[in-house]
């Protein structure tokens, strides 16, 4: 039996979906989590809910021997702080955009440079954020969406919201990140919604090409409960039908499963001594797990 929806919505309305480790606005990448697990006598009350991300679920089951694991009294207070900030309106709803996008650097768009269009790899006022705005829709294949309210504009790209203020250089009624798409050729449209061009979806490619990358599987066992990640180069061999648990030997389909894009490599995500996953036409050289217990 699931937490009851009207304690969920309590905990995600506190919080203003944003997560509780790492302070992000996950609007749609959040769960309402238990600090002490039902298994171990935890219950549904509301002092036992908090909403994490996605991306800091197995952080917070991992065990660790040479650092502190999260305790359920610092979660506790990790939560309390954020419901605290939102309140009191100090945890506004700002950028969102996808995990892998963090990774990007200004060093990384200098690459790209040499590799892009030459339109764009002139450009040495290209700008971080446009970059991010361009890969989220690129990413969910959706428009670039202009919202403007009182002194604000708010852009909204796939999963990723962007919050312009009265500060910032308005140009034709945009940011100047996405008027740099525009004049870029990289996304067009109307004043509000603009789609990506073949350009666009051309030079994202490139940023994607340029860097290492390698999926994460995040998965929970639903007879043990056991957090473990599989790292991979092969994402389309780990399914319900090839997933094994590592600690109660489960293989019947009864798993939890995110898919996760990253950069860099994967011994870079797979701390201390790894293990390989058991499954039927695995390349076990490019594939790596990690456990973490409840």
């Amino acid at each position: 039996m699931g937490i009851p929806p009207n304690l969920a919505a309590e905990v995600l309305a506190k919080c203003g979906r944003h997560c509780c480790i790492c302070r992000r606005f996950r609007p749609t990448q959040l769960q309402v989590h238990h600090i002490d697990e039902r298994k171990d006598g935890g219950g549904d009350d509301f002092d036992n809910l908090i909403a994490i991300c996605i991306s800091c679920h197995s952080d917070v089951h991992t065990n660790t021997k040479l650092t502190r694991r999260f305790s359920d009294e610092e979660l506790k207070r990790h939560r309390d702080n954020v419901y605290r900030l939102v309140a009191d309106g100090k945890l506004p709803s700002g950028i969102a955009g996808s995990d892998d996008l963090v990774a990007i650097t200004a060093a990384v768009i200098e690459t790209l440079r040499s590799k892009s269009g030459q339109e764009v790899a002139d450009d040495k006022d290209f700008p971080l954020e446009a970059l991010d705005i361009l890969l989220c829709a690129t990413a969910e294949k959706k428009p670039v969406k202009i919202l403007r309210e009182n002194s604000a504009v708010s852009v909204h790209a796939g999963n990723g919201h962007f919050l312009f203020g009265s500060g910032e250089v308005i140009t034709n009624g945009r940011p100047t990140s996405v008027q740099k798409l525009v004049s870029l050729g990289l996304v067009e449209g109307s004043a509000d919604v603009l789609e990506v061009t073949s350009k666009g979806y051309a030079f994202a490619d490139d940023v994607m090409s340029a860097n290492p990358r390698y999926t994460m599987l995040k998965a929970k066992c639903l007879h043990c409960s056991l957090h473990f990640i599989v790292c991979t180069d092969f994402p389309e061999r780990h399914s319900h039908a090839t997933l094994i648990c590592p600690e109660c030997g489960q293989q019947q389909g009864a798993f939890l499963i995110w898919h996760q894009q990253m950069f860099g490599f994967i011994f870079q995500s797979v701390p201390g001594r790894q293990q390989a996953v058991a499954g039927a036409g695995i390349d076990l050289k490019a594939t790596q797990s990690f456990r973490v217990k409840e």
